[in-house]
């Protein structure tokens, strides 16, 4: 089994998911022996923002990239690689301002990507990463999930 592992708190010890998460990793490793874990910190290691010049490259025909929009792709194509090639995801993510951090928005920008994890269709928004499970390990202080001022449990159902 091969897990992506995403921590998306910038606090460090005082965080609460860090601390559930890595002990679901723990956990885990013993029940299965040969799990293989990609551990991406985008709370301590925030992937940029998109931008015009992202944009361009991502909706440009991948024959006409020239190497500049390969480059502006790069990391980007690094992400999308690491969701594609795991079985499970798994997101630890505090609430912020009712809804995800700005790290984990950010890294989820990078890879929803159309024709890569979704395909726009006449019938819609076609999803193309089948057969994956999806773990959300979340915190939040005074709020309870599902209420009117819990917008990232919506959120991450809907884009997951």
């Amino acid at each position: 089994m091969k897990v992506l592992h995403i921590d998306a708190s910038p606090r460090s010890v005082r965080s609460v998911t860090r601390k559930l998460s890595a002990g679901f990793i723990q956990n885990l490793r013993l029940r299965l022996p040969g799990l293989h874990v990609t551990h991406r910190d985008v709370g301590h290691h925030p992937p940029a923002f998109i931008s015009d010049a992202w944009v361009g490259a991502a909706f440009a025909p991948g024959d006409q990239h020239d190497p500049s929009m390969k480059g502006i792709l790069h990391h980007s194509d690094e992400l999308t690689a690491e969701l594609l090639n795991c079985d499970t995801l798994l997101i630890a993510s505090p609430m912020h301002n009712f809804t995800i951090s700005a790290s984990l928005k950010a890294w989820i920008d990078q890879v929803v990507r159309t024709d890569m994890t979704f395909k726009i269709t006449e019938q819609g928004v076609v999803p193309l990463l089948h057969g994956k499970k999806a773990l959300v390990i979340t915190s939040r202080g005074g709020f309870v999930a599902g209420t009117d001022y819990d917008f990232q449990e919506p959120y991450l159902r809907k884009i997951l």
